[in-house]
């Protein structure tokens, strides 16, 4: 993800999503894999109760079940939707939490992402505010 300042307004991409940990509330489908779609996907930056709040719009993921009494073993599903989170300044970390789309139902979807400083800022802690 990459988010720059630009006339005072915070906004950005996302260019590269990795899923790892996934899980099903079904205790009959395993998630075999997710993938990001439609990269990249629109960040914004906005302020929410005096806290900068991260805004992801127009996620699109794949996601593959498995097990041998899911419905929907051997399916990949398409799910929908934007994600939004608080950044802390204190550890550079995004608690992002979302309610996707797929097969007309919600889909939650919870996510803590690290971020570091690039370029002339590498090495320094990221801030938003």
């Amino acid at each position: 993800m990459t988010i720059f300042n630009s006339g005072g307004t915070g906004h950005g991409k996302v260019t590269h999503a990795l899923f790892t940990n996934c899980s099903s509330s079904s205790k009959d489908c395993k998630v075999d894999s997710v993938g990001a779609d439609d990269l990249p996907w629109l960040v914004r930056l906005v302020t929410v109760s005096s806290s900068n709040y991260v805004v992801i719009e127009g996620i699109q993921i794949s996601i593959l079940f498995s097990g041998d009494s899911c419905v929907l073993d051997g399916v990949t599903v398409t799910a929908t939707g934007s994600a939004g989170g608080i950044f802390d300044n204190g550890d550079s970390t995004i608690a992002l939490e979302a309610e996707l789309k797929a097969l007309g139902s919600k889909v939650g979807w919870k996510s803590v992402l690290t971020s570091s400083a690039t370029g002339a800022h590498s090495g320094q802690a990221p801030e938003v505010g």
